[in-house]
């Protein structure tokens, strides 16, 4: 019998630093929605989804660390039992929010990497900085937190999908995640220069 729903994804924002190019929710420096909830009615609503009995929340964006009363959440949730999934460009992790992540024992943290050299990386999502991914990857690993990496191939950066996932290896994620190109939002409208045919998804435990 269940009482609750096993998951729920939650959306803190749509505003991030990027512009990524194939975004399905066309997310951006300027795109945050205008009924985003504010700072007690999402601790209201973090309490509401712990007494439900949900096990599990995954947040994105948007960057949802963007968010100034993310870290109440993901603390009001994590002190009920709740399960956190993260999903991230990890340009707002540094050394004090890796010690944070950590110590709440954040369930899955998903970095989008989505080239092995900055060039492609940032051609793929203006804005984005790999240097800033890689290198939260780096603090995460040294806390025990290990990462998956996140890699969506389009047309500009599938002759770097191996290295990639060598990538990932090499900086000790747990997995590497990649799939199909979604025909949503900036990816539905650039469709065909990006999109490539004969995909299959698929998540690689390293």
């Amino acid at each position: 019998e269940y009482r609750a729903p096993l998951f729920l994804a939650w959306q803190l924002t749509n505003r991030c630093s990027a512009r990524c190019i194939a975004c399905c929710e066309e997310s951006g420096p300027d795109r945050a929605w205008r009924d985003e909830l504010g700072a007690s009615e999402a601790l209201a609503l973090a309490d509401a989804i712990a007494a439900a009995g949900i096990p599990y929340v995954a947040f994105g964006g948007g960057e949802p660390l963007g968010v100034d009363h993310a870290w109440g959440i993901f603390e009001r949730l994590a002190g009920r039992g709740v399960a956190i999934k993260l999903e991230t460009d990890g340009s707002r992790i540094d050394a004090a929010a890796a010690d944070r992540l950590a110590e709440l024992a954040v369930d899955c943290v998903q970095i989008s990497v989505d080239g092995a050299t900055a060039a492609t990386h940032e051609r793929v999502r203006p804005g984005s900085s790999h240097a800033a991914a890689i290198g939260a990857i780096e603090r995460l690993v040294a806390r025990g937190l290990r990462p998956q990496l996140v890699f969506v191939p389009t047309r500009l950066n599938v002759h770097e999908i191996v290295a990639a996932f060598d990538l990932a290896a090499a900086l000790g994620c747990s997995a590497f995640v990649t799939g199909p190109l979604m025909r949503l939002g900036r990816a539905a409208a650039a469709w065909e220069r990006l999109a490539l045919g004969g995909w299959s998804s698929g998540t690689n435990t390293l």
